[in-house]
């Protein structure tokens, strides 16, 4: 008869310890961990963005030896939560160690786009009128064209809120022979939403059709 016997699975690593997960910005965490292991084959990142009893999946595998990864592509303001474990494969078989203790952090709160500028209204018709500006951020979800018809320093609410890259936007619905004023920011939505200070006063518009808009100074 013969004699048969199976051999050992691969031999289990020890499990890392003292991971830290620090934000690095609005949309990255760097994750750092100790590795105990002197056999692994390479180290599995699990994330959860449920806390840290959350539900964890495998974000990312490293290689031997490796002891920091950084997630990017991530929400602004928005808590993650992750756990290494390490794992040893030999002849197609694995053996992962338990994982860590979880670590989490909170990505930064997303900085505001660069203030658009030059901001500059024309008067098209009776009843309304065109605004312009530059566009000074690449980083905006779209901007926000606030009116008064206070003059300058009256109360401006919001008239208008043109896409992310746009320099130009139309006022509709005004009143005839009533003086308007102009103030454009640039918005950043996702996790929270971020404002920049509002661009200068518009300058005076050229006379248009006989109409002419009051400057705003």
């Amino acid at each position: 008869m013969p004699a048969c016997a199976t051999t050992f699975p691969p031999a289990t690593p020890a499990a890392p310890s003292n991971v830290h997960a620090v934000p690095a910005s609005d949309s990255q965490i760097h994750v750092d961990w100790q590795d105990n292991s002197s056999n692994e084959t390479g180290f599995e990142i699990h994330r959860s963005v449920d806390g840290p009893a959350g539900a964890f999946v495998l974000l990312a595998s490293t290689g031997a030896g490796v002891i920091a990864r950084s997630d990017s592509a991530l929400n602004p303001s928005t808590e993650y939560c992750y756990k290494v474990r390490a794992f040893n494969t030999i002849g197609g078989k694995t053996s992962s160690s338990d994982f860590s203790a979880s670590a989490c952090a909170t990505t930064l709160a997303p900085l505001p786009p660069a203030a658009p500028s030059g901001t500059r209204v024309y008067t098209v018709s009776s009843s309304s009128i065109a605004v312009y500006w530059l566009d000074n951020s690449t980083s905006e979800t779209g901007f926000e064209i606030h009116r008064s018809a206070d003059g300058p320093a009256g109360t401006f609410v919001l008239a208008v809120s043109p896409e992310a890259n746009a320099t130009e936007a139309m006022s509709f619905g005004l009143n005839a022979s009533t003086q308007y004023c102009y103030k454009v920011s640039a918005v950043r939505t996702g996790g929270g939403r971020p404002r920049t200070p509002n661009s200068r006063t518009p300058l005076a518009p050229p006379h248009r059709r006989r109409l002419r808009l009051p400057v705003c100074t």
